[in-house]
């Protein structure tokens, strides 16, 4: 197809082992890649290959090379690890654990071909929520002097899907990244984590678009396919063809009707927003479209 923007299905975020187009592509990671490439997509979302088997890595990278796709983001943490608060957590101790993670998913990552580390911030439940967020700005600094060392962006992502998280809206993730000061702390910008948070979702994505590094989709309610839920994608999707947004397009999500045909008519609904929004983008832009509703469709 021809795509407007660089698309990347997931091969397991949630739970891990269930990938986007299990019926069409079935359950290889391999054969995903393969398969992404043949829809004409850009790269796939392999967020926990730190935990993945080396075997399975080689595949994904023999496919991404085979194919010329690209390797999105992985998280900087192992599985395990997210619900630790390495990121806050008082002592050198924590910090020394907190970068062991980092460097091995830098390792990782610059197997796979990924320029962006996924950042989770755990709260400790306990420490005043200023004090957290010096502690966070210090360990993404330092975090981030390795990755840029490698030419890696570290991509914080606001969330009020797990328990506990630091950053409670996406504003007090553009204020931490805008504290931290460093070139390679940016933010993930997901659709549906911001949806679910309640910010405004087109105005708060055309004010952070230059500490965005990567966006994510996923309608809602229920986290499902663009075109399942209520989002309205167009004017979103549009301002990043406008602004000349290059990097990848992640497809973090479920489906609403399970199955080959589902997972079909899924593509075929990206296709048509996204040339709708490519169509959009280059018209004068309405008030709504630079900003000023929440993105969300009351359809229905």
């Amino acid at each position: 197809m021809d795509w407007a923007l660089r698309y990347s299905p997931h091969v397991g975020y949630a739970p891990a082992d269930r990938l986007l187009f299990r019926d069409l592509a079935g359950s290889d990671r391999a054969a995903h890649v393969r398969f992404a490439a043949r829809e004409g997509m850009a790269g796939i979302l392999y967020p926990w290959a730190v935990d993945g088997p080396a075997a399975e890595r080689r595949a994904v990278k023999e496919a991404l090379q085979e194919t010329g796709l690209e390797c999105s983001l992985i998280v900087s943490t192992p599985l395990a690890a997210v619900m630790e608060p390495v990121w806050v957590a008082d002592g050198g101790g924590a910090q020394a654990k907190l970068l062991g993670y980092v460097t091995d998913a830098l390792r990782v990552a610059k197997d796979l071909g990924s320029t962006n580390l996924a950042v989770l911030i755990r709260s400790d439940g306990r420490t005043a929520a200023a004090v957290q967020r010096r502690r966070a700005i210090d360990r993404l600094r330092a975090a981030a002097d390795l990755a840029a060392a490698e030419d890696v962006v570290l991509a914080v992502e606001p969330m009020i899907v797990l328990p506990d998280m630091l950053l409670r809206n996406f504003a007090d993730g553009v204020e931490l990244v805008r504290a931290a000061a460093h070139p390679a702390i940016k933010l993930i910008f997901d659709t549906g984590h911001v949806t679910q948070m309640g910010d405004p979702l087109l105005s708060t994505y055309v004010s952070a678009y230059d500490d965005v590094s990567l966006l994510q989709l996923a309608d809602m309610p229920g986290r499902v396919e663009v075109g399942g839920g209520q989002i309205d994608f167009v004017p979103l999707l549009a301002h990043a063809i406008r602004r000349g947004y290059g990097g990848l397009v992640d497809l973090e999500h479920d489906w609403s009707q399970p199955g080959a045909a589902g997972e079909r008519r899924g593509i075929e609904q990206l296709a048509t927003i996204d040339a709708r929004a490519r169509q959009s983008a280059w018209r004068t832009p309405s008030a709504s479209e630079n900003g000023e509703h929440d993105g969300i469709d009351k359809r229905g």
